[in-house]
């Protein structure tokens, strides 16, 4: 079975957990199913059809996703995804068992951010900011942005021109690195411009990014 999803997920908080069902069809061996999301709306009207206070929970990656699938208390082993809250039975999109999530089909990935995320494609390559290395000499960053709002931040702080490009997974992200021009050693994440300096809270040598972050961990053996 393929399975197509987009983060962030959301799940329905509760004071001990999270919301789950049970399908009792087989009275001996109830089902007790952890319900999933794709929407914020779609977990919003499911909380007032249940009449549950509060907020949705974001699981915005993988990492997330299986940590929690991971710490799941039992009877809780499957996952109901979209369930329809105003049906008697158990009637969601899709649903699966913890076990085959995981070892089949959730691949966790270690990159620092969330995608999708942007840089700023201009005629001569993309936007960098330029720092001091550990060695001391001079470091070109490409400049990386969490969120279409940081870039747009920028681009109105440095009045710098250039097009959104957008990276939307780790796959397209590493291969974009892994083809920047030579001079490019870092990744400066978030970076700012402030009185005419720019600067980045968090950069990562592009070595370590490659090697260290943007992979995967398969599904579990």
């Amino acid at each position: 079975m393929e399975l197509i999803w987009k983060y962030p997920l959301y799940i329905i908080p509760l004071t001990t957990g999270y919301a789950s069902v049970v399908d009792s069809q087989d009275p001996g061996k109830p089902v007790h199913s952890l319900v999933v999301f794709t929407e914020l709306e779609k977990a919003e009207r499911a909380m007032a059809q249940w009449e549950i206070s509060g907020s949705p929970r974001a699981l915005s990656n993988a990492r997330e996703f299986a940590w929690l699938l991971r710490n799941l208390q039992a009877p809780v082993s499957q996952i109901a995804v979209d369930l329809e809250p105003t049906d008697d039975e158990v009637n969601a999109r899709w649903s699966i068992s913890v076990e085959e999530m995981l070892q089949e089909h959730l691949v966790v990935d270690y990159s620092p951010w969330n995608y999708p995320v942007y840089v700023l494609a201009k005629k001569d390559g993309f936007a960098c900011i330029e720092g001091v290395g550990p060695d001391g000499g001079q470091l070109t960053a490409l400049a990386l942005f969490a969120s279409e709002e940081k870039l747009a931040q920028y681009v109105d702080d440095t009045r710098e021109g250039g097009k959104r490009f957008e990276l939307s997974d780790l796959a397209q992200t590493r291969k974009f690195l892994s083809r920047l021009n030579a001079r490019v050693t870092a990744v400066a994440l978030n970076p700012l411009s402030v009185d005419g300096k720019r600067s980045a809270k968090h950069c990562f040598s592009l070595e370590t990014l490659l090697s260290k972050y943007l992979v995967n961990e398969a599904p579990e053996a």
